[in-house]
């Protein structure tokens, strides 16, 4: 047998040791995992691992680490402690405002404010807004505002909420292709979303509670977005940003550079 022979003998028996290697540590891998399961909860054996397919954006360095109990998961972790990743982001309240970031504030507006948009071009994609009035409780010396109107528009469609009242329809002249606003009624709720670029955006209006929580998944608009809900670049700390640019510590201050101009309330 010449010396390339031995050579390809020894590579083979490397493969064939590797392999089975591998295999054992992927089986040993998959028990330890499955052991760490709640009693009653079924190890789940996943195609695609939930860490590859998930983002943390609150906490953009934080670890992942698959979880296989009952389903396909990603948890992330901060210095060894568990965090939650998904924030409630919108208006409730008062009102208590909640950036994309998560950072809470309080803001006691008046009339109409842009919510949030797409700054990444001076002609926007879309633009949300919405109207605050005083509450039945408000007084002069003691100011206490709500939400009572929405306005969404997209390209050149709009939705205009107003209670459970819904008005939709099309102004002429804008530049930005059209898309769709989805209006969904839900109880005492409704329900608008709407699509652009690869980003979903949803609206969900609770009229009783005077309540606005908003969502949107995809990364089309990561720190793209500017408005009372912030930027969306997953840093609490940039968050109060103006739409010149400048980022500011008070929060009525701030609040207030988001005012629509040219709007008008009784």
């Amino acid at each position: 047998m010449c010396m390339s022979d031995h050579l390809r003998l020894v590579l083979t028996l490397l493969c064939i040791v590797t392999l089975i290697t591998a295999r054992r540590l992927d089986n040993h891998e998959m028990k330890r995992h499955e052991s760490e399961c709640p009693p009653g909860v079924p190890f789940v054996a996943c195609f695609v691992d939930p860490c590859s397919v998930t983002e943390c954006p609150l906490f953009p360095n934080a670890q992942c680490i698959s979880n296989y109990c009952g389903g396909c998961y990603a948890d992330f972790y901060v210095d060894g402690k568990l965090v939650d990743c998904t924030v409630d982001t919108g208006v409730s309240g008062d009102p208590h405002m909640t950036t994309f970031d998560g950072r809470k504030y309080s803001f006691q507006g008046l009339c109409w404010y842009t919510l949030f948009k797409d700054c990444s071009s001076t002609n926007p994609d879309f633009e949300v807004t919405t109207m605050f009035e005083p509450r039945e409780d408000s007084s002069f010396e003691h100011v206490k505002t709500r939400t009572v109107s929405i306005n969404i528009t997209v390209g050149n469609e709009y939705a205009i909420v107003n209670g459970l009242d819904v008005v939709t329809g099309k102004t002429e002249g804008h530049g930005t292709a059209a898309q769709a606003i989805n209006v969904q009624h839900e109880d005492k709720k409704i329900k608008l979303s709407f699509i652009s670029k690869d980003t979903k955006f949803t609206v969900n209006w609770t009229v009783k509670k005077h309540i606005l929580n908003v969502s949107f998944s995809g990364n089309a608009y990561n720190n793209k977005l500017c408005g009372l809900l912030g930027n969306a670049d997953g840093d609490t700390r940039n968050d109060f940003q103006t739409p010149d640019g400048a980022v500011i510590r008070d929060a009525v201050e701030f609040g207030e550079s988001w005012k629509v101009k040219g709007k008008e309330c009784d």
